[in-house]
């Protein structure tokens, strides 16, 4: 059975959060506070149970007053926001129904940032699947971004599509947090593996990308078959069949924990973002997941970036 979620999100009411300024990069002998990084997530958590009770006032306390929303449907800052969730609850209300609810796969922190993967249950039975990365400053969440698309059920693999490891695995019995603690270097040096990943990817170095990928690499998205040769061959169809302009994958963010690195990617000169998920073991790349969306040039909701961070349409991608 997971553990009690309420139990880890009680840790919020009553210890403080890591600020904004406070060592956002895992690098050279700096060790991470690991009991403040877990109190993040215990915050992100929390964030969600509120959501998914309609609890105003507490999503109130957990956001500033200017959060910066980049999500392409909500609107900016925390008052609209929280009069956008009223609306919609008594619209689902007058429907016999409640609003959509979220449930968290895993969750990763790494300086002031959260991000968190999860599915959402729409109640017209079906079910889509996200990321939302946060962003703290001064004890509450500031920022917030997000990829989702709906879940694929015509398979091209036996594997779950949210959990860890080969086959129709539960990932309700798998952890949600990370509980592997490696150094600075390591996590630098599972980001580097990621790097190479794409420079070889943009390259076509085929070569390249077979020493960094064993050959039983475990495929979760729900378009590719299973394996490390399957994926080489879907690049080379995805590339030749993509209605997207030729070039390659900008990275926006990258966050390091445990054997996780996940991605935050630009495509196309920004007409869709990708999210990918990596699992590393001994240097290579040994299991992934993935989400695409597509953005439109303007959001109608807000006038953020859905990309860059701040406000406005500066494109901040420096972090």
């Amino acid at each position: 059975m997971r553990r009690n979620k309420k139990t880890v999100a009680a840790a919020v009411l009553s210890i403080g959060f890591l600020t904004s300024g406070s060592a956002v990069a895992q690098s050279g002998s700096y060790m991470p506070d690991r009991a403040q990084l877990e109190r993040n997530k215990a915050a992100v958590m929390k964030l969600f149970e509120y959501d998914d009770s309609l609890d105003i006032e507490g999503m109130r306390r957990m956001q500033r007053e200017d959060y910066v929303q980049h999500v392409i449907s909500t609107p900016d800052r925390r008052e609209p926001l929280l009069t956008m969730l009223t609306t919609m609850a008594k619209e689902f209300a007058a429907k016999g129904q409640r609003l959509p609810s979220h449930e968290i796969v895993r969750v990763l922190a790494e300086g002031d940032h959260v991000w968190a993967y999860m599915l959402l249950k729409i109640p017209d039975g079906t079910t889509r699947v996200r990321v939302c990365m946060f962003r703290i400053q001064d004890g509450q969440i500031a920022e917030h971004w997000e990829v989702g698309e709906a879940v694929n059920e015509r398979r091209q693999n036996r594997n779950d599509h949210f959990a860890v490891g080969r086959g129709r695995q539960d990932f309700t019995r798998q952890p949600q947090q990370v509980t592997k603690i490696l150094t600075p270097q390591q996590l630098e040096a599972n980001k580097n593996v990621v790097r190479q990943f794409y420079h070889a990817k943009a390259a076509r170095d085929m070569t390249a990308l077979r020493k960094i990928m064993p050959e039983d690499f475990i495929q979760h998205d729900a378009t590719i078959e299973d394996g490390r040769e399957a994926l080489l061959a879907g690049l080379d169809r995805a590339r030749a069949e993509t209605r997207l302009p030729d070039g390659p994958d900008e990275l926006i963010r990258m966050m390091a924990e445990g054997d996780y690195v996940w991605v935050f990617l630009r495509r196309g000169g920004g007409k869709a973002a990708q999210f990918d998920q990596f699992r590393i073991e001994n240097g290579q790349l040994v299991e992934h997941w993935g989400l695409n969306q597509d953005v439109p040039e303007r959001s109608p909701a807000n006038p953020n970036d859905f990309f860059g961070q701040g406000r406005g349409l500066a494109a901040d991608f420096t972090r």
